[in-house]
């Protein structure tokens, strides 16, 4: 796949996702996304590109949860 996957937003990723998911599963090899048109030559090749897309989703940087632990004397 031609598109840098780590250049678009985590919206991005998920909408090209999306549209690899149902051109997949509708036989369709072509996938147009913004102005880039990709045709790929092999189901495999789909099949990587959707799990390099899905792997950079769930890696991607989270919001964490903190935990401050406050403790006194009682005093």
């Amino acid at each position: 796949m031609n598109i840098d996957i780590q250049i678009l937003s985590q919206e991005e990723r998920k909408a090209l996702l999306k549209e690899l998911l149902e051109a997949r599963f509708s036989g369709v090899k072509r996938v147009k996304f913004d102005d880039r048109d990709v045709e790929f030559k092999s189901d495999d090749e789909m099949k990587t590109a959707i799990k390099d897309l899905q792997d950079s989703i769930s890696t991607s940087p989270k919001r964490r949860n903190v935990v401050v632990a406050s403790f006194s004397s009682g005093f």
